[in-house]
C-alpha cells in the first residue's frame, strides 16, 4: 500500500488514465554464489552483500524503499543503497553477473537473462498510464487492441516472472480508488 501511495503524486484524477497490462514478478535477483545468504528482506542488512539499486523516483525504488520502511530495514545499513545505482534492470542484473555487486532489486526475468537466482517480492499488476485527451486516438486504441490480443498473451507466457491478466488492454476506471 505504501508503493502505491508513493505513486499517487505523479498521477492526477481526471487528466490520466491507467490501462491494464499484465503481471510482473519484482524482487531481489541474487548472484547465484550468494543465493542462500538471502531469504529476504531483513538479509540485506546483515548479509555484507554489495546492493546495486536502481535510480531514485523509479517504480522499482520507490517499491524498495516503501518495502524496506515495512519490514524496518534500516537502507544506511544496506551496503551500497545509495551509492551503487543503475537506471534499469538489465543493467542491475548485468552489475551483478559481472561482479560489481551481489544482490539488487529488479524483475524475475533479467535475472533469468543474467543466470541470477531470484527471490520473488511481490508480484504487481503493471498498467500503463495514458492522458484522458488521447485516450481514443488511432494510436493509443491499437496498443489497448495489442494488448487483449492473443499474441500479447503468447508473448508474456513465455516471459520468466510475467503473466497475462484478463483485463489487458482496458481503462481501469478503479484504478485511482485503489491508490
Amino acid at each position: 500500500p505504501r508503493f502505491e501511495q508513493a505513486m499517487k503524486p505523479w498521477l492526477k484524477l481526471g487528466k490520466h488514465k491507467l490501462i491494464a497490462s499484465h503481471r510482473r514478478q519484482q524482487g531481489l535477483m541474487v548472484h547465484r554464489a550468494w543465493a542462500p545468504k538471502l531469504i529476504g528482506l531483513g538479509d540485506l542488512a546483515r548479509s555484507g552483500l554489495r546492493f546495486v539499486n536502481r535510480s531514485t523516483g523509479c517504480g522499482t525504488r520507490l517499491m524498495m524503499d516503501a518495502m524496506l520502511d515495512d519490514t524496518h530495514v534500516d537502507r544506511a545499513a544496506i551496503d551500497g543503497y545509495d551509492t551503487r545505482i543503475e537506471d534499469t534492470h538489465v543493467a542491475v542484473a548485468a552489475a551483478i553477473a559481472s561482479g560489481a555487486g551481489d544482490v539488487g532489486p529488479g524483475l524475475a526475468a533479467a535475472a533469468h537473462e543474467f543466470g541470477l537466482a531470484f527471490v520473488p517480492l511481490v508480484e504487481e499488476h503493471y498498467y500503463l498510464v495514458c492522458l484522458k485527451d488521447v485516450l481514443d486516438s488511432p494510436a493509443v486504441l491499437r496498443l489497448r487492441e495489442t494488448l487483449a490480443s492473443p499474441s500479447w498473451r503468447s508473448a508474456l507466457e513465455g516471459l520468466p516472472g510475467y503473466a497475462p491478466i484478463d483485463e489487458a488492454g482496458d481503462v481501469d476506471m478503479a484504478a485511482f480508488d485503489r491508490l
